[in-house]
């Protein structure tokens, strides 16, 4: 009888560790998605890194750009992660292994807060709440999942600042390029 006890037991023991370790790699996932062109209705103001291409992208600012040919400035990767508590969507770049992420900084700006890029680490589940949105829809606003803020632009024109206020004054348009 204590050789059967000793054997369901460590079977129950077994059975508890496999579930123990299966849980976190079903709970945690991590996905690179298209790459995407954001622009405010018109098909021709897309929303931009804003300084000199080729320099480093912590903490750029976002702003509008008005240019019939976009480049790499008006590109951002939609990256999905899911740490098990919390998911949501980064738009970002990628600089050599580290993402760069659209993110509410702290600085105000009009009420809001400046839209700059952040590091994130994605690869390893981070869920940065500053820099998770929803999943965006075209002709919608971009939503924070975490925080009462939308990402929205002192107006349409070329230069524009882009920040995160409580409400949006523009729909988000975009393609996958």
């Amino acid at each position: 009888m204590t050789k059967i006890k000793k054997r369901l037991l460590a079977s129950l023991l077994a059975l508890a560790m496999t579930v123990v370790m299966a849980v976190p790699s079903f709970a945690a996932s991590y996905s690179v998605g298209l790459n995407y062109r954001f622009h405010v209705g018109d098909t021709a103001t897309f929303l931009n890194l804003t300084g000199s291409v080729g320099t480093s992208l912590y903490c750029r600012k976002l702003s509008l750009y008005r240019t019939s040919a976009p480049g790499t400035d008006q590109t951002f990767t939609r990256v999905y992660v899911n740490n098990g508590t919390k998911r949501g969507y980064y738009l970002g770049q990628r600089s050599g292994s580290q993402w760069y992420m659209i993110n509410k900084s702290n600085t105000a700006y009009s009420n809001g807060y400046d839209a700059i890029m952040w590091p994130v680490n994605a690869q390893n589940y981070e869920t940065n709440t500053d820099s998770l949105f929803n999943l965006p829809s075209n002709n919608n606003s971009l939503k924070l999942t975490y925080k009462g803020y939308y990402l929205t632009s002192a107006s349409a024109a070329t230069g524009a600042k882009v920040y995160f206020y409580t409400r949006s004054n523009y729909n988000w348009y975009y393609y996958a390029v």
